[in-house]
């Protein structure tokens, strides 16, 4: 990749006492009703829900979208309102027989990467994040080793597209491009491929946004600067999905830092407008339970950094552990209020609430 000149375009960086923070109370949610079953691992109620995009309301409240969960090959066709959540059944497929068959860009393999565990055989996309760009869906892989098993799987180091018009059964488009930008990018390259969690500095994304003619991916780990940085990084979309297997030869990536707490990751990101989005936070280790997840608006450039929303209160889940949020969408605006909608893993069905904060 020559003549991709990546490099660390801006690194922004505020500390903690010019963050404007909402109060300190966390916030409950309204449930919302989930109308039959998003199916997860071994065909069971999913507890593994990632990530969730939606098109525009037409001629009423219901806006379709379409929902990951990370243990399966596929995106789920549902329908939101401020009410429920409802799986049409319809589904669009993210792993080809074999993995990685087709996908736009140079071909990738184990090279480059440092996961400890062996090599196996994906059952699943290791689907993260999903967003919508007013044409196209994307759905992010981690683009990390396995966080218990320290596995590279080929499918997590892949970025899928398709239309909004995908019908049931169809297969996305498949790139490497991703892999190789986060590869050889200042801010990314040194994490790239390592191992999750302990001292080793792994990453994986788990938040995906489209803004103008890029993408924005959040990073969950690592976190930077002393424990208080997490990583953004912007990539123009139509080169990640050029045809055929030439590298990837769009403008350099940007690389951005946001301070949302010590130990804080980023969960999932979803648009708030022309040119800014929201940041759902959450502890970047699973072994940091004394870091909360948390709202947050942010704009590109500003220099106060991002603005916290709210801190959201915990969540029941599966096997007396709580809930952990996971995938975020404004559902709609009042004034200056946001209905906004978040999901949990370890929950069934992804188990959607309802929260309104203050813009």
């Amino acid at each position: 990749m020559n003549n991709l000149k990546l490099g660390l375009a801006a690194v922004l960086l505020c500390c903690p006492a010019t963050i404007a923070r909402a109060a300190d109370t966390p916030l409950d949610g309204k449930p919302l009703t989930v109308e039959g079953k998003i199916e997860g691992k071994d065909a069971a109620i999913s507890t593994d829900v990632s990530g969730i995009a939606c098109q525009p309301a037409k001629g009423g409240a219901a806006r379709k979208c379409y929902l990951v969960d990370d243990e399966v090959r596929y995106a789920h066709a549902v329908t939101l309102t401020a009410d429920t959540l409802a799986a049409s059944g319809a589904k669009v497929t993210l792993v080809p027989e074999p993995a990685g068959q087709g996908a736009l860009g140079v071909a990738l393999d184990r090279q480059g990467t440092r996961c400890s565990g062996e090599p196996d055989k994906p059952k699943q996309f290791d689907g993260e994040a999903v967003t919508f760009d007013g044409k196209f869906y994307y759905v992010v892989g981690s683009h990390g080793c396995s966080r218990k098993s320290k596995v590279f799987h080929l499918s997590s180091y892949t970025i899928a597209r398709f239309p909004a018009d995908a019908e049931d059964g169809e297969m996305a488009t498949l790139s490497f491009r991703l892999a190789e930008v986060l590869r050889q990018t200042p801010g990314t390259e040194v994490a790239y491929g390592k191992d999750l969690n302990g001292t080793s500095g792994g990453m994986n994304i788990e938040g995906m946004v489209a803004l103008g003619r890029d993408l924005v991916f959040g990073l969950r780990a690592p976190v930077v600067d002393g424990r208080a940085g997490a990583t953004l990084l912007r990539v123009r979309a139509a080169p990640l999905f050029a045809p055929g297997d030439a590298p990837y030869a769009g403008p350099p990536a940007e690389t951005f830092v946001l301070d949302l707490g010590e130990g804080a990751g980023i969960r999932d990101l979803a648009p708030l407008g022309k040119d800014r989005f929201l940041v759902l936070s959450g502890p970047a280790a699973d072994s940091d339970a004394s870091v909360p997840f948390a709202l947050w608006s942010y704009k590109p450039g500003d220099p106060h950094g991002p603005r916290h929303l709210a801190e959201l209160k915990s969540v029941p889940g599966e096997d007396n552990e709580p809930g952990k949020a996971e995938a975020v969408w404004l559902l709609s605006r009042h004034g200056k209020k946001l209905d906004i909608v978040v999901l949990f893993d370890n929950v069934q069905n992804g188990g959607p609430r309802l929260y309104t904060v203050d813009d």
